[in-house]
């Protein structure tokens, strides 16, 4: 009698189990943000040649605001990659045309990586970082 119990409970609490609506095992976890997800598929984008304006009118269905993060972390980016490449120093130890050319290219190819043609706040987030003029970039 005592088995048939127990048997009993480990059926009723099996069923119970089976029934609920908790899983009973962690499935694959959500993305902590989608603002890692955005940020490959602008990256990926841009990549493959898409422009700053068919970025932005492939992602017209993100919100504005999650979009201006993206954004923010590629200018981020960008500053970061062009501190690496010693950006400033080259730009101040520059004396002939084609020195200020080579810096000129550095800048506009992370800009064109990045997606950011048009990007104003970029360009003078460059100005403020490396002294390079507006005109130039």
């Amino acid at each position: 009698m005592r088995i048939q119990q127990i048997k009993r409970v480990l059926l009723m609490s099996l069923l119970l189990l089976f029934f609920s609506q908790a899983p009973l095992t962690m499935g694959q976890a959500p993305p902590a943000s989608n603002i890692n997800n955005l940020f490959s598929i602008w990256a990926k984008l841009s990549l493959t040649g898409y422009t700053q304006s068919e970025i932005e009118t492939a992602l017209d269905h993100v919100e504005p605001k999650l979009l201006q993060r993206v954004k923010h972390r590629l200018r981020l980016n960008v500053i970061q990659n062009l501190a690496r490449m010693n950006l400033k120093e080259e730009f101040m130890n520059s004396t002939t045309q084609h020195d200020l050319t080579v810096v000129t290219n550095k800048i506009r190819m992370e800009i064109r990586f990045a997606g950011l043609e048009n990007d104003r706040y970029l360009r003078v987030m460059i100005r403020n970082n490396f002294g390079v003029p507006l005109n130039l970039i």
